[in-house]
């Protein structure tokens, strides 16, 4: 469904490899990083349509340990 957001570049899903002797036991072991062209293209209608969904309701609650959504913006890029 994220795909269907005007802007969607791509997505990428990373588990966590190796804990570090002494890390937080509530540290993430997944993250998604969702890119798209503009900030505002994922505050539009297809965006809140897909954050009621069942999967959405999930993954933000009771199914993901920690839920934090952070925007960032590329200054630049090499490679890939």
């Amino acid at each position: 469904m994220l795909s269907k957001i005007p802007g969607w570049r791509r997505s990428l899903r990373y588990k966590t490899t190796k804990r570090e002797p002494g890390s937080a036991s509530d540290a993430a072991d997944y993250v998604a990083v969702h890119e798209y062209d503009h900030l505002n293209d994922v505050q539009g209608p297809e965006a809140q349509k897909m954050r009621g969904t069942e999967w959405a309701k999930k993954m933000t609650g009771e199914g993901a340990k920690i839920f934090k959504v952070t925007a960032w913006e590329r200054v630049s890029s090499v490679g890939y």
